[in-house]
C-alpha cells in the first residue's frame, strides 16, 4: 500500500490514518481523565517536593563531607611530600657536610669570595648561582675552616640545581662563619648561631631529634616573594652541634598546590602553623587580612575551636562560622611540618541544589495544574467544533510534521557529505530536539573531537622534537666534558693517545679521561658507570671529577680508588655504582701503576708480539660499600708497547641472535690487525667497524668506549 510513497507521503497518510480514528475516542475520554490527574498531581507534587528536599539536604551534607575530608587528605598528602623532599635534601645536606667534617684530610678546598665580590645571578637560572662566604673573623683556624667549607659546593649544588624552588642554602657555624650559595651578592653579615634556624637546629639536636626544623613564612628581602626555612644540624663524633644547614624555599612552590583548590563557587584552602597562625590562603597578600585570627577575641568561638584543633594536628570536619557565614571545615595534619591544611565549603551553597529540587518540582506542579485546567476548558470547546474543522486540520498537521521529520534528514544527510570531503570545520544546521537533532549533535561533535586530534597530533609532535633536540644538546655537552681533541698533547714524543665514547642513549654512564700528572707521568682512567640516560650521566660527572681530583693530589691509584669510593657511597640515594680503571704511566721509566674497581682486564700488545690480557685482581665496584681497599698493581711496557682499555659494551655488543661478541672474539681481532702499520686512531676504528659488523642492525644496548695508549719512551713517534 506503501511501496510506491516517500518517507514525507508515508508520514502523511499514516498521521491522517491515525489522527481520524484517535480523535473520536481521545474527545470522549479527555475531559474526565485530566479532572482526575490535576486532583492527582497536586498532591503527589506536594508530598514529592517535601520528600525530595529533606533526603536531598541530607544526602548532599553527608557526600559533601566526605568528599571535603577525602580532598583535604589528598592536598595534605601531596603538599607534604613537596615539605618531606624539600627536609630530605637538607637532611642529606647535613650529613655530607658532616662528613666533609669528619674527614678533613681528605679535603683541600680553596678560598672563596665575600658575597659582595661576586657576581649577581639570575633568580631564573639556577646555574647562575655561586658560592660565597664570611665569618666574624680571619684567624689562622677559622681561615682553614672557611676552606674546608669550600668543598660544600659538591654537595650543595647539585640539590640547587634540581630544586627550582629553592632560594638559596647556607651553612653557619659555631665559630661564626657562613657559607652562601645563591645567585644574590648583597652585602650581608650576621652571626649565624644567634639566628632562629640556627637556635632551634641546635636545640633538636640536644632534645635528641634527628629531623629538620621549620620556620614559618616570611617575605624574601630580594624578590618579595614568600619563604619558608628548613634547617638541620650537623655533628662531631660526640655529638655536640658544629653547624647548622639551612635552605630557603619559595612558598609559591607549594602555595598553588593549596590556594587554587576550588570546591563550588565560594570553596577555598588554607595552611596554618604550629601557632595556630594562618600561613596560606587565597586572600592572604589582601591589605587588612588577619593572619593570626586567635588573637582577635571577635572571631566566633567555632572559628577558634577550628584553629586550635588544627594547632594540635587533629583530624576532622565541623559546621563553623567563618566571616558570619555557616561552613562546612575538613582539616588534617601535614606530618613533616606539623603544619595543617583545612578546606572551606559554604554550607548554603552545599544545600542549595536541595533547596532548588523542591522549588522546580512545586514551581512544576504549579504550572501543569494551570495547564491543566486551559486544556480541560479547550477540551470542551474544541470537542464540540473540532469534528467539523477536523480533516482540514488533520491535513495542515500531518503535512508541518511531515516537513519537520524530513527535512532534518535532508540537512544530515548533506552534511554528512560535505564532513566526508575532509571540512572538519563545517557544522549541522539541525534544531529539531528528537534523534535526528541528537544525530547532528553527534556528527558535530564527531568533527570537534576529530579537529581536536588532529591539533593535538601535531602539537605531540613538535613536543617529541624539541625534546629530541634537547637530549641532543646534552649529549653534547657530556661528549665536550671528554677530552676530545687529537692529539691531546703534541708536543710530546714519548707517547701518543686516542678515545672514543659512543652513547647507548642520547646520552650515556661510560667515560674515559687522561690527563698529565706531572711533565713524567700521565693517568689514564676508563669507567662504566650502572644504568643509562641522564641519571648515569649525572653519576659519571661526579665520578670523573672525583677521580680527577684524587689523582692530582699525587695519590696511587688504589689509594685515588679508595678515597673516591668513600666520597661517592657518603650520598649514594640513588645506589648506583661505578666500575673502573686507573693507570699511572712513568714516561721516563716505563713503569705502570694500576687498580681495577671492578672493570674489564685492559690488553696489553707487546712490540713484535700479540695482544694479551694483563694480569690484574678486580676490586669491587666504587659506590658500592664504604670502607674498602684496593690493589695496587704494576707491570713494565717497553718503547711501541700499546695498553687497550674499553667498557663491557664492547664485548656484549649483540647481533640479532643474541649472541654476545666476547673478550675472546675482540681479542683475536686485535691479534689480526697489524697494528704496527697502523696509528691508534685507525686500530680503534679496526675494532669499531669490526663491532658494527657483528652486530649489524641490532639496535645498541650499552655504551661503548675505547682508550688506546701507545709509549714510546726515549724514541719518536711516527708522526
Amino acid at each position: 500500500m506503501f511501496k510506491g510513497l516517500n518517507i514525507k507521503n508515508k508520514i502523511l497518510v499514516i498521521v491522517l490514518l491515525v489522527s481520524v480514528v484517535a480523535q473520536i475516542a481521545v474527545a470522549t475520554i479527555a475531559s474526565v481523565s485530566l479532572v482526575s490527574l490535576k486532583n492527582y498531581s497536586i498532591n503527589a507534587g506536594a508530598k514529592l517536593g517535601n520528600t525530595a528536599s529533606v533526603q536531598s539536604e541530607n544526602a548532599f551534607k553527608e557526600d559533601a563531607e566526605d568528599y571535603l575530608l577525602k580532598l583535604t587528605k589528598e592536598k595534605a598528602s601531596k603538599t607534604d611530600s613537596l615539605l618531606a623532599k624539600f627536609s630530605s635534601d637538607v637532611s642529606s645536606i647535613s650529613r655530607g657536610i658532616e662528613d666533609i667534617y669528619k674527614n678533613k684530610s681528605n679535603f683541600i678546598g680553596k678560598d672563596l669570595p665575600l658575597p659582595e665580590m661576586t657576581k649577581p645571578g639570575d633568580i631564573n637560572d639556577v646555574y647562575s648561582a655561586s658560592s660565597k662566604i664570611f665569618s666574624n673573623g680571619f684567624s689562622n683556624s677559622v681561615n682553614l675552616e672557611r676552606k674546608l667549607l669550600s668543598n660544600a659546593e659538591y654537595i650543595v649544588k647539585p640539590v640547587y640545581i634540581n630544586n627550582y624552588g629553592i632560594d638559596s642554602i647556607y651553612i653557619g657555624t659555631k665559630t661564626g662563619i657562613c657559607y652562601i650559595y645563591s645567585v644574590y651578592n648583597d652585602k650581608i653579615r650576621f652571626v649565624p648561631s644567634e639566628r632562629k634556624w640556627y637556635i632551634d637546629a641546635k636545640k633538636a639536636v640536644e632534645n635528641k631529634i634527628d629531623s629538620p626544623v621549620w620556620q614559618s613564612t616570611y617575605k624574601d628581602i630580594a624578590t618579595g616573594n614568600l619563604c619558608i626555612t628548613c634547617s638541620k644540624a650537623f655533628t662531631d663524633s660526640s655529638g655536640n652541634t658544629i653547624g647548622v644547614v639551612g635552605s630557603d624555599m619559595f612558598i609559591e612552590t607549594i602555595k598553588e598546590e593549596i590556594t587554587s583548590t576550588k570546591v563550588g563557587d565560594t570553596g577555598y584552602a588554607f595552611v596554618v602553623d604550629n601557632d595556630g597562625k594562618i600561613i596560606m590562603h587565597p586572600n592572604y597578600d589582601e591589605s587588612g587580612f588577619e593572619k593570626e585570627p586567635l588573637k582577635n577575641n571577635n572571631i566566633s568561638e567555632g572559628f577558634a575551636g577550628l584553629l586550635n584543633d588544627m594547632k594540635s594536628g587533629n583530624t576532622g570536619i565541623k559546621t563553623v562560622d567563618i566571616e558570619n557565614k555557616s561552613c562546612f571545615a575538613a582539616y588534617t595534619k601535614m606530618p613533616t611540618t606539623s603544619w595543617s591544611i583545612c578546606i572551606v565549603s559554604n554550607a548554603d551553597e552545599i544545600v542549595a541544589p536541595a533547596a532548588n529540587i523542591k522549588d522546580q518540582i512545586e514551581n512544576t506542579t504549579n504550572t501543569m495544574v494551570d495547564y491543566m485546567d486551559s486544556v480541560l476548558q479547550a477540551t470542551i470547546i474544541i470537542c464540540i467544533s473540532l469534528f467539523i474543522v477536523f480533516f482540514v486540520l488533520s491535513i495542515l498537521l500531518a503535512l508541518k510534521l511531515s516537513k519537520t521529520i524530513t527535512n532534518p534528514i535532508l540537512k544530515l544527510s548533506k552534511g554528512a557529505a560535505i564532513i566526508g570531503k575532509g571540512n572538519l570545520s563545517y557544522k549541522l544546521d539541525v534544531d529539531s530536539k528528537d534523534e535526528i537533532g541528537q544525530l547532528a549533535n553527534q556528527f558535530n561533535n564527531m568533527t570537534s573531537d576529530l579537529k581536536k586530534y588532529t591539533n593535538q597530533i601535531k602539537k605531540t609532535t613538535a613536543e617529541k622534537e624539541r625534546m629530541k633536540s634537547e637530549l641532543s644538546i646534552a649529549k653534547t655537552i657530556q661528549l665536550s666534558m671528554l677530552p676530545c681533541i687529537f692529539p691531546p698533547f703534541p708536543q710530546r714524543s714519548d707517547f701518543d693517545i686516542y678515545a672514543t665514547m659512543n652513547p647507548a642513549k642520547s646520552v650515556g654512564g661510560d667515560f674515559y679521561d687522561f690527563f698529565l700528572i706531572d711533565d713524567d707521568h700521565i693517568a689514564v682512567v676508563i669507567a662504566d658507570v650502572s644504568g643509562k640516560g641522564v641519571a648515569a650521566a649525572l653519576f659519571m660527572v661526579i665520578a670523573k671529577t672525583l677521580i680527577k681530583n684524587q689523582a692530582l693530589n699525587g695519590y696511587s691509584p688504589d689509594k685515588v680508588f679508595r678515597l673516591v669510593n668513600t666520597q661517592l657511597c657518603a650520598n649514594n640515594k640513588a645506589q648506583m655504582f661505578v666500575t673502573a680503571f686507573l693507570g699511572i704511566l712513568n714516561l721516563k721509566t716505563g713503569e705502570f701503576i694500576y687498580s681495577n674497581a671492578g672493570h674489564n682486564k685492559p690488553l696489553l700488545y707487546r712490540s713484535g708480539d700479540k695482544f694479551d690480557w694483563i694480569e690484574t685482581k678486580p676490586g669491587f665496584v666504587l659506590a658500592g660499600f664504604k670502607n674498602l681497599r684496593y690493589k695496587l698493581e704494576r707491570i713494565k711496557m717497553n718503547p711501541g708497547n700499546m695498553l687497550y682499555l674499553y667498557t663491557d659494551g664492547i664485548t656484549e655488543a649483540q647481533d640479532e641472535k643474541g649472541k654476545l661478541f666476547t673478550g675472546k672474539r675482540l681479542k683475536g681481532i686485535l691479534n689480526l690487525t697489524n697494528v704496527e702499520e697502523l696509528n691508534i686512531k685507525e686500530i680503534l676504528g679496526k675494532v669499531k667497524d669490526e663491532v658494527a659488523l657483528f652486530s649489524k642492525d641490532t639496535k645498541q644496548s650499552d655504551d661503548m668506549t675505547m682508550l688506546l695508549l701507545k709509549y714510546f719512551g726515549s724514541e719518536k713517534k711516527d708522526l
